[in-house]
């Protein structure tokens, strides 16, 4: 993967924690406050660097991370003890951006689960240095019914067997009309394509109370919906941004466009639109 570095860091209960960084290109503002990325349900990191690499380009340093259980991070696969841990792991991501690139505040990016781990965080008021908030395609709530017989096994699971393993509903042509990327969701090595009943039981609690978190943001957010989204609901998406209180919030909805709108046919348009976003909010 080209101009990138790989490292490791011990979270707050000593599970490793792998992060990506591109280093900023030749800049005319190099001071640009850095981009943590949060990448989605089954995923990792090393997905984003195409994206990572548009933004480094354009002065911003940018790390992404492996949340615990995914990518090269340490712990049980797609498992999470309690979902305020995918915060901490964050917290002490962005802690070391700011250490290596000696900035005082930083932008943070979260895509579909990660847009609710990147709310939830922004939402604790602990993030020493947070600067914005941008979500694609967040999951707020997801865009097909889970059935309460459903909810309550899980919910069960989750108590006597958290780490057992249910496969995911998500299907890699839906996630994008690009069907190169497609593709490579369908056979990278690296994605998980199961979740844990632990996860999905601490997730879907996190839904529920959605408004609430986006209540509690001090930051501008800037909200980036797939209009013809598979997985999550675009609707939930905008309750949420009109839930916002900041007056620095931005709201863009790619009509037709399906789930990752960072790898659809026509991305480059919204590299550019959360570009723009990111430079309308950017200090240094």
């Amino acid at each position: 993967m080209r101009g990138v570095n790989e490292h490791f860091l011990l979270s707050f209960d000593g599970t490793p924690i792998h992060y990506w960084l591109w280093p900023a290109e030749a800049s005319t503002n190099p001071s640009r406050p850095p981009v943590l990325i949060v990448h989605g349900a089954g995923e990792y990191g090393g997905r984003y660097s195409d994206f990572a690499q548009f933004l480094s380009r354009a002065g911003f340093a940018v790390a992404a991370i492996d949340l615990r259980g995914f990518g090269k991070s340490g712990g049980p696969r797609a498992f999470v003890e309690s979902f305020s841990d995918y915060a901490a792991d964050v917290d002490a991501v962005a802690a070391q951006l700011l250490r290596v690139t000696g900035s005082k505040t930083f932008n943070l990016l979260g895509h579909s689960m990660g847009g609710l781990v990147a709310a939830s965080a922004a939402s604790e008021h602990r993030m020493i240095g947070l600067a914005s908030l941008t979500l694609s395609s967040p999951c707020m709530t997801l865009s097909f019914p889970v059935p309460a017989h459903i909810r309550t096994i899980g919910a069960i699971y989750s108590r006597l067997y958290p780490r057992k393993l249910f496969p995911t509903k998500a299907i890699s042509d839906l996630l994008t009309h690009d069907k190169e990327k497609a593709g490579e969701h369908r056979t990278d090595p690296q994605i998980v394509h199961w979740m844990s009943a632990r996860l999905f039981f601490e997730m879907n609690h996190t839904m529920q109370h959605f408004t609430d978190l986006a209540g509690r943001i001090d930051v501008p957010v800037g909200v980036f919906q797939a209009g013809d989204d598979r997985v999550v609901s675009a609707l939930a998406s905008h309750i949420f941004y009109e839930s916002l209180s900041h007056s620095g919030k931005r709201w863009k909805l790619y009509q037709g466009f399906f789930h990752e709108i960072l790898n659809e046919t026509n991305r480059a348009a919204v590299y550019e639109d959360i570009l723009s976003f990111l430079n309308s909010v950017t200090t240094t």
